[in-house]
């Protein structure tokens, strides 16, 4: 998270930390979704994709959007 004023009214403060806990919630978002992976793929019974919940790389930089949207 890239920490600077964009809009008038901005808090520093506040941006700082949102930039301390962005790693957490992150790992919250991510933790979550596979859950709900495992899940899906028990109540499914679905052996034909045995690598979803699965994440060995993670470019957080595709949910942006989502960012921008909350923010």
């Amino acid at each position: 998270m890239i920490v600077v004023p964009l809009f008038e009214g901005d808090d520093d403060e506040v941006a700082w930390k949102q930039h301390d806990v962005y790693g957490h919630a992150l790992a919250v978002i991510v933790s979550t979704c596979i859950r709900y992976v495992r899940f899906a793929r028990i109540v499914l019974n679905d052996a034909g994709h045995p690598d979803w919940g699965t994440i060995v790389d993670l470019d957080h930089r595709t949910m942006q959007s989502a960012h921008d949207l909350l923010a």
